[in-house]
């Protein structure tokens, strides 16, 4: 048998050879076949050029990054009167009254919340990784004062 790797194999290896996840072994055969094989050779160099501008951009994204405003009480007010008879009004109540981050309001249910101790119990966060959604589960508890105040 030869020890050569084929064209679909080395394809199916190079994500990995790229991210430096593969054997010393893996890597001198990936190597010999690249130094052979120019349609593999493309493929890699242009996931190496691929990988490179996901590095560059996020580079740029994090010089980029903004500072966080947060919105004045008039602001607040305009927003939650704006979305009053929406079903964002709940969400951005939450957000803002009792500082929950959007997965953790997206992954309440109703037996999350005890109304006769005025308690919330955050269980759950709804995430979304690379546009699959999945659930992460915690475990804290937000009590809701007379005042309306939380701790």
């Amino acid at each position: 048998m030869s020890d050569k790797l084929r064209c679909e194999i080395v394809q199916d290896l190079l994500p990995s050879y790229v991210d430096g996840l593969t054997s010393d072994e893996t890597n001198e055969a990936i190597k010999d076949h690249l130094a052979d094989c120019v349609s593999c050779r493309d493929m890699y160099e242009r996931m190496k050029a691929d990988e490179t501008s996901a590095e560059e951009n996020s580079e740029v994204m994090e010089k980029e990054k903004k500072e966080m405003q947060i919105p004045t009480e008039i602001q607040l007010q305009s927003l939650l009167s704006f979305s009053k008879d929406t079903p964002l009004y709940l969400a951005i109540l939450l957000a803002f009254s009792m500082g929950l981050r959007r997965g953790e309001i997206c992954g309440l249910k109703w037996r999350d919340i005890d109304f006769s101790k005025n308690k919330i119990q955050i269980e759950n966060e709804i995430k979304r990784d690379n546009n699959r959604k999945r659930e992460k589960t915690g475990d804290y508890e937000i009590e809701i004062k007379k005042d309306g105040k939380t701790r």
